[in-house]
């Protein structure tokens, strides 16, 4: 059986390669879902490989993203500000995507999509390197 922390990286893996057929099909709104899911996966899978962290059972976003940052941006261990503050814009147009009557549009989530892409990449190559993943 896989590990915690290799369960999530391979959701990461899984819902990045969904968002990006949802772009491709114009399916803005589900991209912008994959694509959050995808990197808030990369994070959860990342922090438990590493220090141990597990979501707490409310899972809360916040704790988690307040977490990684702690832990691997402030440090500028695998990704930077900048590209985390993205996190925070990528998470309020999910927010938008799922509970709000206006939709995302392509010209929103494309830039998230260049600076999302490579960021997951590394939080999970990152992660992968420290050591073999169960």
């Amino acid at each position: 059986m896989k590990s915690y922390a290799a369960q999530f990286l391979a959701k990461a893996r899984e819902n990045l390669a969904a968002a990006n057929d949802s772009l491709a099909r114009g399916q803005v709104n589900a991209a912008t879902n994959r694509l959050y899911y995808a990197m808030y996966q990369a994070m959860l899978g990342c922090l438990h490989h590493v220090t141990g962290f597990r979501a707490p059972a409310t899972n809360e976003h916040r704790v988690v993203l307040d977490t990684f940052h702690a832990a691997f941006v402030a440090s500028g261990n695998v990704i930077d500000e900048a590209t985390f503050r993205r996190v925070a814009e990528l998470k309020n147009k999910r927010i938008q995507a799922d509970y709000k009557p206006t939709s995302v549009t392509t010209a929103e989530i494309v830039p998230l999509f260049a600076a999302m892409v490579p960021a997951i990449d590394a939080i999970v190559d990152f992660a992968v390197r420290r050591e073999e993943l169960p």
